[in-house]
């Protein structure tokens, strides 16, 4: 059986069963005006390139200043490894070993498909970037 899904775009495209036909995290935000809205948007970090196929994810940040990881795995196997995550100049750290290197965060996340996982990163528990030769 072939479909034709149409994206935003408007751009057809074809699929089949079992085809993604798209895959996206999506942040809603209450109380917060147009302007917020968009300064928010502009500190969101997309994950996409750096997680497994079938995998998904986002680092939002709230309007009080605590960053959101967003994880999802829409079909891909159950384990994702990130590799080099850096908030503001500092490597997060992960509610799951972190190994952390030149101020990146390394951690890898097991979860099942269809589901996701929402860990606030708060900037207490960021590592500060400290100038060699400094203490």
């Amino acid at each position: 059986m072939l479909l034709t899904a149409t994206r935003v775009s408007n751009e057809s495209k074809n699929v089949k069963a079992g085809d993604i036909v798209d895959k996206r995290n999506i942040i809603y935000y209450s109380n917060v005006n147009a302007e917020s809205t968009r300064k928010l948007m502009q500190k969101t970090i997309s994950l996409k390139e750096m997680v497994a196929e079938g995998w998904n994810g986002v680092i939002a940040t709230d309007p009080d200043g605590a960053s959101y990881m967003l994880l999802s795995n829409f079909c891909g196997d159950t384990r994702c490894q990130l590799k080099n995550v850096q908030l503001n100049g500092a490597a997060p750290v992960f509610t799951v070993e972190t190994n952390i290197v030149d101020s990146k965060a390394d951690a890898t996340f097991l979860l099942d498909t269809i589901l996701w996982i929402p860990r606030q990163m708060p900037p207490s528990s960021w590592i500060p970037i400290i100038p060699r030769g400094k203490s």
